[in-house]
């Protein structure tokens, strides 16, 4: 078994209202848009990746439509949950609708080709947002659609992606009972199985991989070229540098991971590949006997109960993890451990830009609060979104107390909101002396800038 863990411009309209915050001189407040929170559905709310630009779902009666930034789209019979998405850039918009047995996907505002079908999180941008795709169904058949352009008809499509300079379209396809890669409408080899999940592009786009399952066996395929077979694999990622590829494997019921086709000593169990920055370490966590830990460049270190969350620092210098022993948990250092909590936030754990300074989210009880080089923050009911300044000398979060969110720079708090963005949207340094985030109050959503002093 596998063990897989028509680019459109499009000009937001907002709502132009500037003042100056009576609390804070050096906060200013942008109305970016209303909710009706009445009509908004569930879960459909997100913000653009540079926290500048919100969009929902409104539902009324029987119909749907998407509001972006204010700006009511067009009203469908039903929009795809879970469809909206903002592209990487933030400047465009997509979703799917339905108007009576119809499916099309919408691009800022603008309907695409009818289909019966569109498979649901196979809308996507390319990196730069110029470009889109998508997979749809005509009758029994499905197809990927690339800039409006549509490719062959197949039985099924997984794992649509663009290379990372967004001039290529890779996915998986089935026929007739056999799956095979196709890359800019290029068939690739047929197999019995290709992981759904696996398919992956080296950083530097040169390289392509995915995990296959063929007469019982699984192994490997970069670039058209088969690895070893193997009794179960997954994890496949590559180096930063896109120069190895690393994956964890199974062969008769014990696992350990291959890097660039070498392999190293068996575990009972083996998760999170983690390439450092610089693609120069490989770092993974592992068990033997009911004890976990983790192991860098080959060399195991000292077990625990758990580990998770494995970090380096941006220059692959430092490495530290979150560990777990007995009831408590802590985080482990290069090495050393640091004081001991009822819990840490999974994946809260961050270094500053040089290295030199490491945060996380430690909890009491019911408490958080941020540890940030040792040194304990203020409690509270709970905070998210580390996030260190250019020059690393500021710490940027957010926290709740009652019914109060804000943001926290170096311990100090900034205005209260009733609410903080997060579903997509997060803190962003502008320079090392402002940033800038989305929050609500009275149902408005607002674009707040900070000036720090």
């Amino acid at each position: 078994m596998i063990k897989i863990n028509s680019s459109i411009p499009y000009i937001f309209s907002l709502i132009i209202i500037y003042c100056i915050s009576a609390s804070a001189q050096n906060s200013s407040e942008k109305l970016i848009m209303y909710i009706d929170v009445i009509s908004l559905m569930p879960d459909s709310f997100i913000a653009s990746a540079d926290s500048r630009h919100a969009a929902y779902v409104s539902r009324s009666s029987d119909k749907c439509l998407v509001v972006v930034d204010g700006i009511k789209d067009s009203v469908y019979d039903g929009i795809g949950k879970g469809s909206l998405i903002f592209s990487p850039d933030s400047k465009s918009t997509a979703y799917t609708a339905q108007t009576g047995s119809e499916w099309f996907v919408v691009v800022n505002g603008m309907k695409g080709k009818p289909y019966d079908g569109i498979m649901g999180g196979s809308v996507i941008f390319s990196p730069d947002g110029s470009r889109m795709a998508y997979a749809a169904k005509l009758g029994d058949k499905w197809l990927v659609v690339v800039d409006g352009k549509e490719g062959k008809q197949y039985d099924g499509i997984i794992d649509l992606k663009f290379s990372p300079n967004g001039k290529s379209v890779s996915y998986a396809a089935k026929l007739n009972n056999k799956y095979f890669l196709v890359t800019d409408e290029k068939e690739g080899k047929p197999y019995d199985i290709i992981g759904k999940g696996s398919l992956i592009y080296s950083p530097d786009g040169s390289k392509i991989a995915y995990a296959v399952y063929n007469a019982n066996k699984w192994f490997i395929v970069v670039d058209g070229k088969e690895g070893k077979q193997y009794d179960g694999l997954g994890g496949l990622t590559f180096s930063p540098d896109s120069k190895k590829v690393a994956y964890f494997a199974e062969l008769q019921k014990k696992w350990f991971v291959v890097e660039n086709k070498k392999e190293s000593s068996e575990y009972d169990d083996v998760s999170d590949i983690t390439f450092s920055p610089d693609g120069k370490k490989l770092a993974y966590i592992a068990n033997s006997g009911n004890k976990w830990f983790t192991v860098v460049d080959g060399k195991a270190n000292k077990q625990y109960d758990a580990v998770e969350g494995i970090t380096f620092s941006p220059d692959g210098n430092k490495f530290a993890y979150e560990a777990h022993s007995g009831k408590k948990w802590f985080i482990v250092a290069d090495g050393k451990e640091n004081k001991q909590y009822d819990g840490i936030e999974r994946g809260s754990l961050v270094f500053n830009p040089d290295g030199n300074d490491l945060a996380y989210i430690g909890k009491l009880g019911t408490e958080l609060f941020v540890v940030d080089n040792g040194k304990e923050g203020k409690q509270y009911l709970l905070a998210g979104n580390l996030t260190f300044s250019p020059d690393g000398k500021r710490l940027a979060y957010w926290a709740n107390k009652g019914n109060e969110y804000f943001v926290v720079v170096n311990g100090k708090e900034k205005k209260a909101y009733e609410s903080l963005i997060t579903k997509g949207g997060k803190i962003i340094f502008d320079t090392p002396d402002s940033l800038h985030y989305l929050a609500m109050r009275d149902d408005n959503i607002y674009l707040v800038e900070e000036t720090l002093q």
